[in-house]
Parts: C-alpha cells; structure tokens; sequence
C-alpha cells in the first residue's frame, strides 16, 4: 500500500472514529432543534456548508494546477506534480511541487559531498523513531533512486 493510500485509510478511520463519538450528541442537538425550527433549515444549512466547504477544496486544487502550468508549461508533468508522483530524473523544483519539502526538521534531509557530487536523500512519511516511509536520493538536485517501504 502507497502512502497517499495510507493516509487516506488512516483519514477515513480517524473521521469516522471522530463522527462515531459525536455522533450521539449531535444526533440529540439537531433532534431538538430540528422539533421546535423545523428540518428544512437544518438540511439546507448542511448542504450550504458541504457545499463551501467542497468549493474550497476546489480552488484550492485549481490555483495548484494554475500556479504548476505557469511553472512548467506542461500539461503531463503537471498532471504527474498533482498526483504526488516521482521519478528518476526528476528535479529539485519538481519534487517539493509533487511531494513537498521533507520538512524543516534536520534529520529529514541528509546531505554529503562525494568527489564532484552534492548527495541529498530527502524522507517522507515518518513511521516512528528514524524510520521513513519513503527515502529518494537526489544527486546535484536530480532524483537518482528511491527506497519506498511498504
């Protein structure tokens, strides 16, 4: 399992734990006002906030995409950055837009000369103590390898 799937599975199950536990006292909460307003401004008012808060996520995402296409003027890298992916060859530049920066915690980046190169391994998705998820190399700014965990 990749790790955007990871997250998302931990997501839905800390979402539905969190509704899960409220769901009784909210359940109460509406009951009561839905018997002395009415259900019709309960209901409309759920969908107006799913609504903005589905609209957001929107622009958030189309302002990404608008902000990668002045950036890189192409439309299947653009495509790959929004998707999180990686690849042999990719840039720096490249893989913070597709993954982010690693973090500003030292220990998430390691950087080394080697004769004539300049040798990062950037990691991802910390799974207690040093142990990462996911470990790519990059070399004079370029991906060269990755170590992904499973």
């Amino acid at each position: 399992m990749d790790r955007r799937m990871k997250k998302v599975v931990l997501w839905v199950i800390i979402t539905t734990a969190v509704v899960g536990l409220a769901a009784y006292v909210i359940i109460n909460i509406i009951a009561e006002i839905g018997e002395s307003v009415g259900w019709v401004p309960i209901v409309v008012g759920i969908g107006v906030i799913t609504g903005i808060v589905i609209w957001r996520k929107v622009v958030k995402r189309k302002r990404r995409r608008e902000k990668l296409m002045n950036k890189y003027r192409d439309e299947e890298l653009v495509k790959e950055l929004m998707n999180g992916s990686f690849w042999k060859g990719q840039t720096y530049d490249q893989l913070i837009d597709s993954l982010g920066n690693p973090g500003e915690v030292e220990e998430r980046i390691e950087e080394g000369i080697i004769k004539t190169k300049k040798k990062e391994i950037w990691k991802y998705d910390k799974q207690g103590g040093n142990k990462y998820g996911l470990s790519i190399t990059l070399e004079n700014g370029v991906v060269v390898r990755w170590d992904k965990k499973t």
